[in-house]
């Protein structure tokens, strides 16, 4: 889990920071929660749960007014964020289909650039 949450943060960059913590734990929430499983997410469900991270349902206890309860306001997910993520799955996916293991390493920044040129070609 915390590997999946480290890759989500500093490789596919949802950053280092607590916003980029709290948005990988919504992430993660959304059951994307070890790196083994970007390989069972297609393009259509990274949209989806990106969306659902975007705007959640429910509420939160207002950070200004602690007894008083607002709508979610969810987390921002950049859309180069939601690209790198789709990447990252279409990568796991074929790494799962060789019988390869899934590290972060093996979805690397560079290596992603790499896998859209492929993916593209495949197209």
């Amino acid at each position: 889990m915390n590997a999946a949450r480290t890759y989500l943060r500093e490789i596919i960059g949802l950053g280092i920071d607590a916003d980029g913590l709290a948005r990988a734990d919504a992430m993660q929430a959304e059951g994307l929660e070890a790196l083994e499983e970007l390989a069972d997410f297609d393009a259509a469900e990274i949209k989806t749960l990106c969306q659902a991270v975007r705007k959640p349902c429910g509420t939160i206890v207002d950070p200004n007014d602690p007894t008083r309860v607002i709508q979610n306001p969810g987390h921002n997910i950049p859309s180069i964020c939601e690209g790198r993520l789709i990447l990252a799955c279409y990568g796991a996916s074929l790494y799962q289909y060789i019988g390869r293991d899934i590290a972060p390493m093996m979805l690397s920044r560079n290596r992603l650039k790499e896998l859209k040129k492929h993916k593209e070609r495949k197209v």
